[in-house]
């Protein structure tokens, strides 16, 4: 990601949809709570060095990898039929792949992020009418860990000194108070009607929530593409991500969170520690 005024308008269109879909039916205090919580940390470390070190990067690789498995397995929900939780992760795998060694994947992913956040507008005007009020008394709960994950990807991204506001924790909150009741936003969303255009928002939803799959993957394999060059090191993390989710291999939202946590937000930390002890 070369451009850094591309920077967050390409994150916000690979985690809105992810997020809301994560915060889809939770209570909405610890949502809350969770959101700005990793705002805070994701603001605080955005202006932290990285420190360069090689076994380190090998090692956020191998966490990207059980990362991508773990989150294909949520880019084929809204379609039907047994073949599409092989054929829809691995089309859009590949195509991500191809993207991001191309250089490309910013160009092909925020091209189309007004539409995705023109079919999330309509679901929130929508679905005002139909907020369940009884189902939103504030609950004191454990925040959900696959939310967390969302929320820390920020950490993954191109650093650039700065506080920068992303509206990823509130999208996450207004979908947990919109959609309390529900399991997923395609679900969601097939309750909503757009009279005298189309009968039920499902089809708009399904796309939409395809291309931020599409660009959460490109994102996920940016972290990886840390140079100037075709790497061809983003092949071999995307396939080796694929093996493990065809085979059926899956890892717990908590230690998902528990890696990003300590490969990504705890060597900043070291690193800074260090050059305040060393003379």
């Amino acid at each position: 990601m070369k451009n850094d005024k591309s920077v967050m308008p390409f994150q916000i269109m690979a985690l809105a949809i992810p997020a809301a879909e994560a915060a889809v039916g939770q209570n909405w205090l610890p949502t809350l709570v969770l959101s700005l919580a990793a705002f805070l940390l994701c603001c605080w470390l955005s202006g932290q060095q990285e420190p360069e070190w090689k076994w380190l990067r090998a090692l956020r690789c191998a966490a990207l990898v059980l990362l991508l498995s773990s989150l294909l397995s949520h880019t084929h929900t809204c379609w039907p039929g047994d073949q599409a939780a092989y054929v829809v992760p691995g089309a859009l795998l590949l195509l991500s792949m191809y993207a991001v060694w191309r250089g490309s994947a910013m160009g092909a992913s925020s091209v189309l992020r007004y539409g995705m956040y023109l079919v999330l507008g309509v679901l929130a005007v929508l679905g005002i009418p139909q907020i369940k009020w009884s189902q939103l008394r504030p609950t004191a709960q454990l925040p959900d860990m696959g939310l967390a994950v969302i929320l820390l990807l920020p950490l993954l991204g191109k650093k650039t000194g700065t506080w920068q506001y992303s509206p990823i924790g509130a999208i996450a909150v207004a979908s947990a108070i919109l959609t309390a009741g529900s399991t997923s936003l395609y679900e969601y969303s097939r309750g909503l009607s757009l009279g005298g255009i189309t009968e039920h928002m499902e089809s708009l939803v399904a796309c939409a929530i395809t291309v931020a799959n599409f660009a959460l993957l490109c994102f996920l394999l940016e972290a990886v593409n840390q140079r100037e060059e075709k790497d061809w090191q983003v092949w071999l993390v995307g396939l080796a991500a694929f093996l493990l989710y065809a085979v059926g291999f899956q890892i717990r939202s908590e230690a998902l969170a528990f890696l990003l946590l300590l490969l990504w937000a705890v060597p900043p930390v070291l690193w800074k520690m260090k050059n305040w002890i060393s003379p």
